[in-house]
């Protein structure tokens, strides 16, 4: 890999890089003295056993969170057509006189 130093910085994007890959580069050449940003560091992917072992508890914890909301979602989503069907099959009539009438 051949060096070519400038005054002004190298811009890098983070998005969608490994973060061990990505620092070994900025690492390599700040070591050689060049300057270096890096932007939107926040999309930097993180990947490996420690990361998955840090945050598997709040992974679960969330997951389980999701499932009761979901559970409740479909119920409350089942009751609504429940009641809509119900209201269509009792007030068909007055369905057809405004349906006559224009609305």
């Amino acid at each position: 890999m051949a060096t070519v130093f400038s005054n002004a910085p190298i811009v890098i994007d983070g998005k969608g890089h490994l973060l061990g890959r990505l620092a070994s580069i900025i690492a390599k050449q700040a070591l050689s003295g060049q300057r270096i940003v890096v932007v939107r560091c926040e999309e930097v992917n993180i990947s490996g056993s420690f990361y998955r072992n840090k945050y598997k508890d709040v992974v679960d914890r969330l997951e389980e969170k999701r499932k009761v909301k979901a559970v409740a979602f479909y119920e409350r989503k089942a009751a609504a057509a429940k009641l809509r069907s119900k209201a269509t099959k009792e007030h068909a009539s007055s369905f057809e006189k405004l349906t006559a009438l224009g609305y």
